[in-house]
Formats: C-alpha cells, structure tokens, sequence
C-alpha cells in the first residue's frame, strides 16, 4: 500500500482476490510446466537438456503472462474504453495478443503443438530392461 493509501473493506476485498488469483495461475502455470517437462522428457530419452532452462523459463514466463492478461480481460467491464480520441479498445487485448504470439512460437520450438510434434525428428525413449526382466524373458543364461 501506498502512504497516501487509506485502508479500508474494498481494498481488503481486492487484495484478497488478488492473492486468490495469484494462487490459481501459480497453480496452473506449474501444472503447465509439470505437463510440458514429462512430454519433453517422454520424446528425449527420459532428459532434458541444460540447453534448454532458457526457453523453458520463457515458455513458463508467457504462459504466465497470458493467463493473467486473460484474467484480466474477463474481469473488466467493457473491452471498450474512453480515451481523449473517442473509443479504443482495451490496451490488454493487444499485450495479450502479443503475448499469445510469443507463447505459440514458443510452443511450436519445443514440438509442443500438434503440427510442429508431428513434423519434428523426437528420439523415441530407449527403454532400459532390468535383469530380472530379461531372467523373465529368458534372455539371460540359467545356471544349472
């Protein structure tokens, strides 16, 4: 809160909503992450490169700032608003769409969409057999 800020029921509403809200996106934007990390690690051998933490960290940012424009959007008024020019449209829409741009690049360099996984050269998991397995399978010579 700011000094010249008085505390008063509204402000405690809005900051309880807030901390609400922030929760959920963490929620959701771990989840996300959570998603996205098992399908890399599923395509590439159960790893995922060091190289890659940046574009992770910004796939994660973007994701991030999306849900919360989107939040924001769908909690005002009207996507209208009344400048010194007339009517212009909420200046949410375009940082959203902004971002809604960067985020799909994003996706799409880490195979994450469904065209860009289909065109893209992912290793397939070497699965590792266990010694009891291959006992199991009778690949491993019994001792008699």
């Amino acid at each position: 809160m700011e000094e010249n800020e008085v505390k008063s029921p509204e402000n405690g509403v809005i900051l309880e909503k807030k901390k609400t809200l922030d929760k959920r996106v963490k929620r959701q934007v771990k989840a996300f992450m959570k998603s996205v990390k098992e399908f890399l690690m599923s395509k590439n051998g159960g790893k995922i490169a060091p190289e890659w933490a940046c574009s992770l960290l910004m796939l994660e940012t973007y994701y991030e700032q999306f849900i919360r424009l989107t939040e924001e959007i769908n909690s005002l008024d009207s996507l209208i608003e009344e400048t010194r020019y007339g009517a212009a449209p909420s200046p949410l829409l375009k940082a959203r769409d902004t971002t809604a741009v960067r985020l799909e690049s994003m996706l799409k360099q880490l195979g994450l969409t469904l065209k860009s996984a289909l065109t893209m050269d992912i290793a397939e998991p070497v699965k590792e057999i266990s010694p009891l397995e291959k006992f199991v399978q009778g690949k491993i010579e019994k001792r008699g």
